[in-house]
């Protein structure tokens, strides 16, 4: 994990706490990091604040891949495919739904 980049995006966040590429890419240097309580925390709060950047989907669900909580996972790319079709992304869409059936979905829950 890289601190100086970690605390770079920390102060660009104080200046413009709204942009959620700057939440999204201060998740991911978690994530890259193996700091997945932390990651998950930044990607829970993108879900929750900005439900339609696309991008934490795939990745919030990854991270759960990564630590074998396959349920969730399914749950976020659920999720994703839900925010992908709304929003006619039809790239992010494919991935979502590669990443669910890799991961065991069922189209059935879909």
């Amino acid at each position: 994990m890289n601190l100086d980049r970690l605390k770079q995006l920390q102060e660009f966040l104080l200046s413009d706490p709204e942009d959620p590429f700057l939440w999204y890419a201060l998740a991911m240097e978690f994530h890259n990091g193996s700091a997945y309580s932390e990651a998950s925390k930044h990607y829970q709060y993108l879900m929750e604040h900005f439900p339609d950047y696309i991008g934490t989907y795939y990745h919030f669900g990854r991270l759960y891949i990564e630590t074998n909580e396959i349920p969730n996972a399914l749950s976020i790319y659920k999720k994703g495919i839900s925010v992908a079709k709304k929003s006619k992304d039809t790239h992010a869409l494919r991935e979502l739904m590669e990443a669910f059936f890799h991961a065991g979905g069922d189209e059935e829950d879909l």
